[in-house]
């Protein structure tokens, strides 16, 4: 090693050391430490203001760090004392540093004999070691060392280190502009037509390559998903807050309480070690231990039988919720999932031709490469070297004479160097926040390498060991989904298989707008183009209809074959207008025909071969000049690409021209054609051995189609133009076994011709009803795919057919979503398995996880029919996004959705029947189109609410309500057509059916309404009506719930009647009626769930228990009065509400959207920072109780700027303002919660006078948090449904104070609701919206995401919330300050404030030891006074409902 030799690659010298020693260090670190290493960071340590150029954090804090100095001649007392001043820095920024390690580019000059033989004292080794001694003793925990030249070379010396002498001492090879001008030629030659950067948008695959790199893209994401975690745990322990805040000191369950809390907030504090670690791009994430959270019963048994004050209204049963969260919730299980997600070193992308995965890896590699300045590299599989990474990496880098480690140790080099360019434009001394950077390595098209697939695999298993070896590099491979072989995959679990969705990595309805622009095309309907299955297919789509306007009257191709043959055709016409082959003569065609056989098995061909091969064969008729011509006009239509590549130098310099094939499949539809004609003139009897199979290492293993897509165009062709079906009547069934030859026919069944498919339908019914995994097969490979068109003849109407047949619900389940884990778990272990793994939902929903794709124009009897049976499932997060899926369409194809309705809606599954009521409430609550609102309102009434004793089930009437109201809302219908779905009393008494041996079995438990069923859940159908009462036959009764127990009892003859009694056995008698027949022996009554709640997976069970509760609620509603206000209902969502999955949605961006993400607008202080005065306790006490100095101004009123960037000169008014945050150390927490109320114009001196100086008459004030009203509906309810659905009104909306002396009665008006949303997923979450009143008043009639729209579309209102995972949280509603107050003053009133500025220890900071807890509570009344804010403050207090001293 030589540094007179050193490569620096365009940089200066001290840059370039610094990458090189940084680069030694991280090899160094990693070597040395292995796991305990969790931290690397590069610094910015510019001028010896950052004092290091990066660090290693260990396990136990320590850190170890390093200085690079580029000093190549003897270190003088200024270049030591720069190094000083290094040290010092890096010791004042980072105390714990517990090795630092200097670097220098010399070997060190030792003892001089002077003039006269005399040593020389002030050398160089003793200015090193006097300065070495002198640190040392100023830094007594800190160990120096110094790296010299031989110590560095040492370190190269390791063979993890192999290839960094080459990179920087041999020759300048590897560079960042050499893999760009590698990936130019990539794009001129193989990439070509497949890439135009304008049309890509993200997909699947870059999703995934995001998670490999663990991008800030990717860790955002997944600090949304811990995000859900902590939300859990805040709602609990809030909750739980707001509860004991009630509770008098003593109360003996505030022990259980305080303690569940003090685990909740401990296993916070543990989620924050988790979410700083993820914050700054660690992926080696340290483990953590958390507390156990345990609920006793007797704690939920008190809560369900609480009596609650005024104060306590809702907050039991919440609590309930919640605390049974907390209960499923495994912290460990949780992050240990999350540790296997970041953990990640490569994927396999499997994806059917044209889906796109060339596109996004490019795409991939280019943003690397020019967008982010990274390193990044494409292979293309075909053709290149695969025999071992060496010959892989020389070929794709175009070097030779290195071997693969001093390739992979150069590209890292490149890494570390765009960290280090990273970080010189931080400030000195700040660290990069980012992930380290990594280079990935795309390898494109595995199958298409036909005669290595072997070698592929070993490539791809070594793969994980390289990323071991250089945590830098990632890979990432594509293939189509024959290739896979699961046997010769890697086994670790950081290398994972990901299938793309059939409808390409991006689908191609979220790209059309895209590319419609780009070709200049117009469709109008658009569902002309539903055919348009890939995105090949769009882009051959797009190419042959460019700058075309496409209405129904053209005739219009969007098969891809098709449109394939469509355009040779066109381009044959056009070819043949130029040279006049004659008539019959289609030269395009020919070459195509000739070229496609070539390119099978080469990557690419050079001009002279490829005009030889055409002159030769099928062009033979044509003039040189015009075989020319012919392969430009190939060039010219994007079926070949064509490069250009220099060779030779000076006078003789030359090009070598050659041309690869633009899409693989343009190859295998032509071959395809030639085979099928070659087989029906019986040229061939069987298809070609080099087509048909492979054996992967020689040995007889599974078979596997070495070309799947050409052999099943083959089959296609054949059965759907000449009615022959490979395997039947032996049809080329040489070579291929049976399983394949299954795959292959049911393959040809998806697309076939109706009354060919027909002939096979016995043979697909037997399947079906076979067993279970036939079942999978025929639903996986034939019905799921043909959904994809109401054409197809197996598709959903083929399904329907099969299941709309079932007599009864339960029957229906068990041969379509499958039987429940009881029955299931009778079976043996390999049963049972294979039970799991045939599951049919895994089809429709592969991943487990991710939004449904349904695609927007999909006819009513295509895939939303599947969906729509699959409701019947017993997983209800697979439901929910059932129901959001389906929602998104009904939107956009409201009269589709309604022919949906007329199809499904007459099934025996109340369960389907539910969540086609929730789908029609989204809709309702979205759609615009009054001619849709209008068909979809006629149907409901006609068919929900002609008969009411029909459909008594209470969601059913909520969700098809809902559309009939917005009708009338909209017109379209009368007052009195909608008053035919509005809850009404029926004066006579319908009697429904009563289980009689339940009833003379009597009891809390009667199977199967068991256990919690019993306990909790049946009780839910009455409770609402009735009170835990009996009737005997003699007794008079006294209320309408006492004559509904008589008429009962004198209906069935009964000596006497609990409501128990008959609840559980009308909701017995109902289950029976839907097919369940299950008795206790072989039954199932226990649940996840407990207390009232929903299991995420139901059992058979409990799947019926609640819908015979929903059906015994509407049953009830028609009978009786509400127990609480002896009324009959008035609306249904006051009994229970339903989710709306609209709410799901993300709506279209409003263009004056505000900046609401990390948009935090704080614009005084709130928490003071810490003074560096007095222990921790005493800095936090003086900070607590040190009087705030605040301005309102800036907490109330707000510019459109501070909103978003492209504000204007509006301004906003905060009706509802709460902003918690901590100081800069988390020692303390401080909030301000600010409450707007509305009252008489004049009012505001006399309240500030009741706050200030009456406070027995000012009793309000105690609870701030209190003020604000709430939907007049169930516990929870939707925001979306709250702010359109002008029925609901609201409760708790209105505070009463009396003035002095006489005691005047006056109201003020709350000005924001709160509104309690639930989901299945998320759980609880709160949400503040602006008041009815309010609402009203600004003509609000809807609600898009987090703004509040007038009936023009105006921004009225906003909510903006932000969260912190360190909890800091603000949440505001904001209204226009203008026209609110003009409002104001037109109605005679004023809105004034209640503020909570509240200040507190941080009891979440561990580093705070002390068991003090100051807090500090000051309370303000803001008010308006000739145009400005005004504010005076009247409490002020350690608590915020109890004052230090009370007066009179």
């Amino acid at each position: 090693m030589d540094f007179k030799n050193f490569k620096t690659y365009s940089d200066s010298p001290q840059n370039a050391f610094e990458t090189f020693c940084t680069q030694l260090f991280e090899r160094y670190l990693r070597r040395k430490y292995n796991s305990n290493l969790v931290k690397f960071r590069v610094v910015n340590g510019a001028g010896g203001d950052g004092g290091i150029e990066a660090y290693g954090e260990l396990k136990n804090g320590k850190i170890i760090a390093v200085q690079a100095k580029w000093f190549l001649t003897a270190m003088q007392n200024s270049q030591i004392t720069q190094i000083e001043k290094s040290v010092n820095t890096a010791l004042k920024i980072r105390k714990k540093i517990a090795e630092y390690i200097i670097c220098v580019p010399r070997s060190l000059s030792s003892t001089k004999i002077g003039k006269g033989q005399v040593p020389v004292e002030n050398t160089e080794e003793s200015r090193v070691d006097q300065f070495t001694t002198k640190i040392q003793g100023v830094h007594l925990n800190t160990k120096f060392k110094w790296w010299f030249e031989q110590d560095m070379q040492n370190e190269l010396l390791d063979s993890d280190n192999e290839g960094m002498n080459k990179f920087w001492f041999e020759r300048d090879v590897v560079t960042h502009k050499q893999l760009v001008d590698q990936f130019d030629l990539e794009k001129a030659g193989w990439i070509d037509k497949r890439y135009i950067p304008e049309l890509h948008g993200p997909g699947v695959i870059q999703g995934h390559i995001e998670q490999i790199l663990f991008s800030q893209n990717y860790r955002k994401e997944l600090l949304g998903t811990i995000g859900e975690i902590t939300k859990i745990l805040q709602n609990s322990t809030s909750i739980i807050s707001r509860f004991t805040e009630t509770l008098e000191a003593g109360n003996p369950i505030l022990t259980e309480l305080n303690a569940v809390q003090s685990n909740i907030n401990q296993n916070l504090s543990s989620l924050l070690l988790l979410i700083k670690a993820i914050q700054q791009g660690l992926s080696d994430l340290r483990a953590i231990k958390f507390q156990p959270m345990p609920i006793t019963n007797n704690l939920f048994n008190e809560l369900r039988d609480w009596q609650s004050t005024d104060r306590q209204l809702g907050l039991p049963r919440r609590l309930i919720a919640t605390l049974d969260r907390i209960v499923d919730l495994d912290l460990t299980t949780e992050v240990n999932k999350i540790k296997i997600e970041v953990a990640q070193s490569g994927r396999l992308f499997l994806g059917n031709s044209g889906t796109g995965k060339t596109h996004a890896l490019s795409n991939t590699v280019d943003i690397r490469l020019n967008r982010q300045k990274l390193p990044a590299l494409i292979i293309r599989a075909k053709g290149a070297p695969n025999s071992d990474w060496k010959n892989l990496l020389q070929k794709a880098l175009d070097i030779d004479n290195w071997n693969k480690n001093e390739m992979l140790s150069a590209l890292e080099t490149l890494a570390v160097r765009a960290d280090h360019h990273a970080a010189k434009a931080l400030n000195p001394g700040e660290e990069l926040k980012n992930e380290p950077a990594k280079i990935i390595i795309c390898i494109d098209g595995l199958e298409e390498d036909t005669d290595h697939w072997h070698e592929w695999y070993m490539r791809i298993r070594e793969s994980v060991i390289l990323t071991g070896r250089y945590p830098r590099v990632r890979f990432a491979f594509t293939a189509r989904p024959y290739f896979l072989n699961d046997k010769e995959m890697p086994t670790d679990h950081t290398f994972r298989v990901i299938e793309i969705p059939r409808e390409g990595d991006i689908p191609v309805q979220e790209v059309l707008d895209q590319y419609f622009e780009h070709f200049n095309i117009t469709v109008e309907p658009r569902s002309l183009i539903r055919g348009i299955d890939s995105l090949y297919a769009l882009r051959l789509f797009c190419e042959l209809y460019a700058g075309k306007k496409l209405t129904e009257l053209d005739e219009i191709l969007t098969a891809e074959q098709d449109l394939l043959n469509e355009k040779i055709d066109r381009m044959d016409e056009e070819f043949k207008t130029v040279i006049n082959p004659g008539a019959v003569r289609n030269p395009i065609r020919e070459a195509i025909g000739a070229i496609a056989e070539v390119f099978y098995n080469r990557p690419e061909i050079s001009h002279i071969d490829l005009f030889t091969l055409l002159k030769e064969s099928s062009l033979s008729y044509l003039i040189n000049e015009q075989v020319e011509r012919t392969i430009e006009f190939l060039v010219n239509n994007a079926f070949l690409s064509k490069s250009e590549i220099p060779i030779g130098t000076g006078v003789m310099k030359m090009k070598m021209v050659s041309y690869t094939l633009t899409y693989q499949s343009i190859m295998e539809v032509i071959m395809a054609e030639k085979y099928v004609a070659e087989i029906i003139e019986e040229k061939i009897t069987a298809i070609p051995e080099f087509l048909s199979t492979v054996m992967q290492q020689g040995k007889p293993t599974e078979q596997q189609l070495l070309n799947q897509r050409i052999v099943q165009e083959i089959t296609n062709m054949l059965f759907h133009k000449h009615k022959r079906l490979i395997g039947r009547d032996d049809f080329l069934e040489e070579g291929i076994d049976e399983a394949i030859i299954l795959q292959l026919q049911t393959r040809a069944l998806i697309q076939a011709p109706s009354d060919v498919a027909a002939s096979f339908k016995k043979n697909i019914d037997g399947l079906y009803f076979k067993d279970h995994t036939s079942r999978h097969f025929v639903f996986r490979t034939l019905i799921y795919p043909s959904a994809a068109s109401a054409d197809n003849y197996f598709g959903a109407e083929y399904l329907h057919s099969i299941l709309i047949q079932q007599t009864t619900a339960i029957e229906r389940d068990k041969i379509w979503l499958g039987i429940d884990r009881y029955d299931i778990n009778k079976l043996n272990e390999e049963e049972s398995r294979q039970y799991f793994k045939y599951d049919l939902r895994w089809v429709i929903d592969p991943m487990g996880e991710n939004d449904l794709y349904l695609p927007e124009f999909s006819l009513h009897n295509e895939y939303p029919l599947v969906f729509g049976w699959a409701l019947a499932s017993l997983d209800q997060l697979f439901r929910e996004r059932l129901r959001k899926a389906l929602t998104a369409w009904a939107i956009s194809q409201p009269q589709e959705f309604k022919m949906l309705l007329v199809k499904l809606f007459p099934c025996n599954d109340p369960q389907i029947q539910e969540d086609l009521a929730a789908i029609t409430l989204g809709v309702a609550s979205k759609l615009k189109d009054k001619v849709a609102l209008q068909e979809l309102a006629d149907w409901s009434l006609k068919n929900v609410f002609a008969h009411p004793g029909r459909h008594r089930n209470i969601i059913v009437r909520i969700g098809f309500r809902s559309v009939v109201e917005k009708a009338f809302y909209a017109g379209v219908i009368t007052d009195k057509q909608a008053a035919q779905a509005r809850p009404r009393q029926i004066e006579s008494l319908q009697f429904i059916p009563v289980d009689a041996d339940a009833l003379a079995r009597g009891g809390q438990q009667i199977y199967p309404i068991v256990h919690d069923l019993a306990w909790y859940v049946i009780k839910r159908s009455f409770d609402d009506f009735l009170e835990y009462q009996s009737m005997d036959k003699d007794k008079e009764p006294k209320d309408k719930a006492e004559e509904f127990l008589k008429a009962y009892i004198e209906h069935l003859s009964l000596e006497d009647l609990s409501v128990y009694e008959w609840a559980i056995s009308a909701a017995i008698a109902y289950m029976k009626s839907l097919g369940f027949k299950r008795t206790e022996g072989n039954g199932n009554g226990f649940t996840d769930a407990s207390h009232g709640s929903k299991s995420k997976l139901f059992t058979q069970e409990e799947k019926y228990t609640w819908l015979a509760v929903h059906y015994i609620q509407g049953y009830l509603s028609d009978h009786l009065p509400l127990k609480d206000t002896e009324k009959f209902v008035d609306d249904y969502m006051k009994i229970i509400n339903v989710d709306n999955p609209a709410e799901l949605l993300i709506d279209t961006i409003h263009e004056e959207m505000p900046d609401i993400e990390d948009n935090w607008i704080v614009k005084e202080p709130l928490a003071p920072e810490m003074q560096e005065l007095g222990t921790p306790d005493e800095q936090v006490k003086t900070a607590v109780e040190g009087e705030p100095i605040i301005d309102f101004n800036n907490w109330i009123h707000f510019s459109d700027r501070d909103l978003r960037n492209e504000g204007n000169d509006k301004d906003w008014l905060a009706l509802f303002n709460y902003t918690s945050v901590h100081d800069s150390k988390a020692f303390i927490n401080s909030r301000v919660d600010i409450r707007g109320v509305l009252i008489e114009k004049g009012q505001a001196p006399e309240l500030l006078d009741i706050v200030k100086n009456h406070p027995r008459r000012s009793s309000f004030v105690e609870s701030i948090d209190r003020m604000v009203s709430s939907p007049d509906t169930d516990i929870y309810s939707n925001p979306t449904d709250v702010v359109w659905m002008k029925w609901i009104r609201e409760k708790y909306h209105t505070e009463t104070y009396y003035l002095p002396p006489d005691g005047e009665e006056k109201q003020m008006q709350y000005a924001v609701t709160s509104i309690t949303k639930k989901t299945v997923e998320d759980g609880e979450n709160e949400i503040f919206i602006p008041s009815k009143a309010v609402r009203d008043m600004l003509g609000i009639i809807e609600m898009a995401q987090q703004l509040f729209l007038d009936d023009k579309g105006r921004i009225m209102a906003i909510n903006h919330i932000l969260n912190r995972p360190n909890y800091d949280r603000q949440e505001m509603s904001l209204v226009p300050k203008e026209e609110f107050l003009a409002k104001l003053e037109t109605d005679r009133k004023e809105i004034i404030w209640f503020v909570d500025l509240f200040r507190s220890k941080n009891s979440l900071n561990d580093s705070i030891k002390s068991d003090l807890h100051p807090m500090r509570t000051r309370k303000y009344i803001v008010w308006y006074e000739d145009g400005k804010l005004r504010w005076e403050k009247f409490w002020d207090a350690r608590f915020s409902n109890r004052r230090d001293k009370d007066t009179n």
